[in-house]
């Protein structure tokens, strides 16, 4: 029962949020950085999957199978090992097929929403915890009833002990 008091008491204490928030934040920031793909394979692999087969309605390159999706697979290969950037490729299949076809957002503004959602939430939960948390000094009626009900009975009982003993 004691272990049940504590974790309570725990899960209300104001550090313990600041130590979850901290981490959680660390967790966003280490999970939103994404390593340097390096190798021709990987690098091929990330094109095929953010490039839009114009073919096809809504897959990528590399879940395309139809005749111009495996043409432009094989012209990102050549691409690749002619020692194009990934900016490069991906731009020059924007000028030939239209923006459309770049399944990746791009531009800045795309990232304003989670961070937005994201200062909105920790907004929500301040607010949510400093509007639950009583000023010090003041108590509910509820509360100050029952402790009353709880003196007399424990001075009733108090008394009915003396009576008993005297």
């Amino acid at each position: 029962m004691s272990e049940v008091r504590a974790l309570r008491a725990l899960l209300r204490s104001r550090p313990m949020w600041a130590v979850l928030a901290v981490v959680f934040i660390a967790l966003l920031a280490v999970g939103s950085v994404h390593g340097s793909i390096t190798t021709s394979q990987q690098r091929i692999a990330n094109l095929e999957d953010v490039l839009k087969c114009p073919s096809c309605a809504d897959a990528s390159l590399a879940q395309s199978e139809t005749v111009s999706a495996n043409e432009l697979k094989a012209t990102i290969v050549v691409w690749v090992h002619q020692g194009l950037s990934d900016q490069t490729i991906e731009t020059r299949f924007v000028t030939t097929y239209g923006q459309g076809e770049l399944l990746r957002p791009t531009g800045s503004a795309i990232w304003v929403v989670p961070v937005v959602v994201v200062a909105l939430g920790i907004a929500g939960l301040i607010y949510f915890f400093l509007r639950r948390r009583p000023s010090e000094g003041t108590v509910s009626k509820e509360d100050e009833e029952r402790v009353l009900l709880l003196l007399r009975r424990r001075s009733d009982s108090r008394l009915d002990r003396v009576d008993h003993d005297s």
